[in-house]
């Protein structure tokens, strides 16, 4: 159940995004980085009802393997809650890193999430994934939670819808820490 605070929370927020892009293909990379920091701020004065701040950090970066048919992708996310964060500005495993959690039952003011994944092409247009993630949150909404290694593991299965820009459509299955969850994609998830 929500506290009663998060039905009525509106938050109005400014904010600055930076970006480094040296990918080899926007929809599958097979070389190259990918990073982001961006800031946000909620002022009272824009009409919040408290102050608060969200920095968040991630960085993805891909090798190629067997000559440049598959991928080595890894993935990092640090997410920085600083001030009186609301229920709905907190931080959520599963949300945006670490398949594998679908209920948002590990919620904090602060994420730490890295994740790697291998990209196996094993036909012209089919191909799998292996992946493997850890995360786990500070200042959680549960005391027990904080700090605590949350792991996620799964596979997938790729389809190559459009060969011209290598864009795939895939379902990937999940297992966290009591939890599960299956994902259908077009792309990759990082």
């Amino acid at each position: 159940m929500l506290p009663d605070s998060a039905a009525t929370t509106t938050l109005n927020g400014i904010g600055l995004k930076g970006t480094a892009d040296t990918r080899s293909n926007v929809y599958y990379p097979k070389t190259g980085f990918f990073g982001n920091v961006e800031y946000f701020t909620y002022p009272t004065a824009i009409g919040n009802a408290v102050a608060s701040n969200t920095v968040d950090i991630d960085y993805n970066h891909y090798w190629p393997r067997r000559g440049g048919k598959d991928v080595i992708a890894v993935r990092g996310f640090v997410g920085l809650g600083i001030g009186d964060l609301s229920f709905n500005q907190q931080y959520i495993v599963g949300r945006k890193d670490i398949r594998g959690y679908s209920q948002g039952a590990f919620r904090g003011n602060y994420l730490l999430a890295a994740q790697a994944e291998y990209r196996w092409n094993f036909l012209d247009r089919w191909g799998a994934v292996g992946f493997v993630g850890l995360a786990t949150v500070f200042d959680a909404i549960n005391d027990t939670d904080n700090g605590r290694l949350l792991p996620g593991v799964g596979v997938g299965i790729r389809f190559t819808a459009f060969t011209d820009n290598h864009m795939n459509i895939g379902l990937d299955i999940a297992v966290g820490d009591s939890d599960w969850g299956m994902y259908f994609r077009i792309g990759e998830a990082f």
